[in-house]
C-alpha cells in the first residue's frame, strides 16, 4: 500500500490523470488536504488524520464518506464547481483499473486570480458584486433553516468557552480574562436572544466558511464554494454568525466600509432590525476573529520544530492582529 507521500508524489506527476494537464501541477498543502491544480481541473485529497472529535478521515472509508459529502454540499451553492467524486487506483492512474488506495473531489480549476480575497485587494469589488454575494447568501439561508431541537444559548456558550479553554493553555499566548469576562456577561445578559432564535428561523445548517477566500467572481458571477462538510455542528449556526464572518473577513482586511454595506444589505433581506441586532453582529464578528485567532497561534506552536523563523513569526503576528480585532468588537 502507497504512503500518503507517495500517492502525493504519483499526482504531481501528469501521466497519472486521464486528460490533459497544464504543467507543473501546481501542489496546496492545507491543515487537513493536498489540492492539485492540473490546470482544467483540481483535485483535492483529505489528509490521513484526526482532530479530536472535530475531524476525524483516519480511514479510508472515512475520507470517503467526508469527500461524497463535500461534493453534495457544496452543490447547494456550486453545483456547476463541483464535478464528483474520483478514485486513485493501485495502477496509479486517476480512476484506473486497479484497486482503490485514495478517493479525491474533483473540481474544476478557479483562478486564483478571481478569489475575492485577492480581487479586494486590487480594489476589484463594488457595491454590485456585494448586492449579488448578499443575495446569495440571504437565499441559501432562507432554504436552509435548521428545524431540529437545539440549545442555541448553550450552542455558542459552549463554542466560546472551547476558545478560551484551548487559548488559555497556550503557551505565552497573551489570554486576557477582561475580556472574557466581558463576553460571559454579555451572553448571560441576552439569554433571551437565543432562546427565540431557533422558532424565527434564524438557526440554519450554513455553509461554515464563509470568507473571502472561499468566494470567486467570474465575469459578474458570484460563486461561493468549500463549506465544511467534515462536521455538522460548525455549520449549524445562528444567521448573523455566518454574515458576521464574511463581515469581520472584510474589516480584518481594511474594507469596513465594504462590511458595511454587506450587513445593511443583508438584514433588509432577512427582516432584521439592524439597530436591535448590532451587538449581536459585533459580538459574533469578535467570536469569529478569536477563532482565526486561535488557529493561526496553534498553526504557529505547531510549526516551532520545523517551519522556518520567517513563517512561524507571521503565523504568531496574524494570530495576534486578529485578536486585537476580537477585542476591539463593542458590544
Amino acid at each position: 500500500m502507497l504512503s500518503e507521500k507517495a500517492i502525493v508524489n504519483e499526482l504531481k506527476k501528469p501521466v497519472t490523470y486521464n486528460h490533459a494537464v497544464q504543467e507543473p501541477i501546481r501542489v496546496i498543502e492545507t491543515n487537513v488536504s493536498w489540492v492539485f491544480l492540473t490546470g482544467q481541473f483540481a483535485y483535492k485529497m483529505k489528509k490521513t488524520i484526526k482532530f479530536g472529535d472535530v475531524l476525524d478521515f483516519s480511514t479510508l472509508q472515512k475520507r470517503y464518506n467526508a469527500s461524497k459529502q463535500e461534493v453534495e454540499l457544496n452543490k447547494r451553492l456550486a453545483p456547476e464547481l463541483y464535478v464528483g467524486l474520483v478514485s486513485f487506483t493501485s495502477d496509479k492512474k486517476i480512476d484506473g483499473e486497479g484497486d482503490v488506495i485514495e478517493y479525491l473531489v474533483k473540481m474544476k480549476e478557479i483562478p486564483q486570480e478571481k478569489l475575492l480575497i485577492n480581487l479586494i485587494q486590487k480594489n476589484s469589488i463594488d457595491k454590485v458584486i456585494i448586492e449579488k454575494i448578499v443575495e446569495i447568501i440571504s437565499e441559501f439561508h432562507k432554504n436552509n433553516i435548521y428545524r431540529k431541537e437545539l440549545d442555541v444559548f448553550s450552542n455558542i456558550f459552549e463554542k466560546w468557552d472551547e476558545n478560551f479553554r484551548t487559548t488559555q493553555n497556550y503557551e505565552d499566548f497573551p489570554f486576557n480574562k477582561k475580556f472574557a469576562d466581558r463576553v460571559y456577561n454579555f451572553m448571560e445578559k441576552n439569554r433571551f436572544f437565543w432562546d427565540t432564535r431557533l422558532e424565527k428561523g434564524k438557526i440554519i445548517d450554513g455553509h461554515g466558511d464563509l470568507q473571502l477566500r472561499n468566494i470567486f467572481i467570474d465575469s459578474g458571477k458570484v460563486v461561493i464554494f468549500d463549506c465544511i462538510e467534515f462536521n455538522e455542528s460548525l455549520r449549524i449556526q445562528d444567521i448573523l454568525e455566518e454574515i458576521s464572518f464574511l463581515a469581520m473577513d472584510l474589516d480584518y482586511h481594511n474594507k469596513r466600509k465594504e462590511a458595511n454595506y454587506l450587513l445593511e444589505k443583508y438584514l433588509v433581506l432577512m427582516n432584521e432590525s439592524p439597530s436591535k441586532v448590532k451587538d449581536f453582529v459585533n459580538f459574533y464578528k469578535s467570536y469569529r476573529a478569536y477563532v482565526r485567532s486561535k488557529v493561526y497561534y496553534s498553526m504557529y506552536l505547531h510549526s516551532l520544530n520545523s517551519a522556518e523563523q520567517k513563517i512561524r513569526n507571521e503565523y504568531r503576528n496574524i494570530s495576534l492582529q486578529y485578536l486585537r480585532l476580537a477585542k476591539s468588537y463593542k458590544f
